[in-house]
């Protein structure tokens, strides 16, 4: 993280998930240890004790995992390890490059922010710090080597996640999962046909042909109802019809009678 990650080309300082688990960070010294009555040889550690490691750590508060995938020290861990860090890592001559370095508003240690656009200028900035330190600035200008400050130039993961590299990896990886979902879709739309023929022993055209004839068969038959239907109302109706002219004929008659009596009378 300080020194395979961390050069004064690119100052990550952070691993990926991937480079946690590599076999170089896991495999151990191979050295011997004896003791009074033991010998230990230090072998390592595997995958799956590594994950589970680093997992309790971000649990406990010493490291960070970025939505990136990037873990990075926490804020617990570089306030704790503040003193051993910087006599571990950093060489007695200020103006030289640092592997650790500190931010030029709070002082503390900056893994995660931006540097001067200049290469060799040691200046650093949190990015929660760089708003608050501008604005009490008369000009947006590095404080040290006076050039002015591009905000493009980034310490931590940015690095490499802005890189053109990286950004077409991504893109490359968004299209081919995009296609991964796709295509079962398209399969399963694609495999509805095979099914109709395993099914009917017959091409698609023939069972559709067949469909199409049911369903004319169908129609004709509610037809046929249809028309019995009317004919079985038929002779209700007519009968109903003659009822009706029998009662208008005797009442045409019963009138009739009454006018000719009348006109004897």
């Amino acid at each position: 993280m300080f020194e395979t990650y961390n050069t004064p080309n690119k100052e990550v300082m952070a691993v990926s998930g991937m480079q946690s688990t590599q076999g170089s960070l896991r495999k151990g010294a191979g050295r011997q240890e004896v003791g009074e009555d033991t010998q230990f040889i230090d072998k390592g550690v595997t995958v799956e004790q590594t994950e589970k490691l680093l997992g309790r750590m971000i649990k406990e508060g010493w490291l960070e995992r970025s939505q990136a995938g990037y873990y990075t020290l926490a804020p617990r861990a570089l306030m704790e390890l503040r003193s051993w860090l910087v006599e571990t890592y950093n060489e007695d001559d200020p103006d030289e490059w640092q592997k650790i370095k500190f931010c030029e508003a709070c002082k503390e240690i900056l893994t995660v922010g931006q540097r001067c656009s200049r290469g060799d200028c040691l200046v650093r900035l949190h990015n929660i710090c760089e708003t608050a330190y501008w604005n009490s600035r008369p000009a947006k200008k590095c404080p040290k080597c006076h050039t002015a400050w591009g905000g493009n130039r980034y310490v931590g993961e940015k690095v490499i996640t802005t890189t053109e590299d990286y950004l077409r990896g991504k893109r490359r990886s968004g299209v081919g999962s995009k296609r991964a979902r796709e295509e079962p879709e398209e399969v399963e739309e694609e495999a509805v046909q095979p099914q109709r023929i395993q099914k009917s022993g017959r091409a698609p055209e023939l069972v559709q042909a067949e469909e199409s004839e049911e369903e004319a068969d169908a129609g004709d038959e509610q037809e046929e109802d249809e028309e019995d239907e009317e004919e079985e109302r038929r002779p209700v109706q007519e009968g109903k019809n003659a009822s009706r002219f029998v009662q208008d004929e005797a009442s045409g008659s019963d009138e009739q009678e009454e006018e000719e009596e009348e006109e004897d009378g």
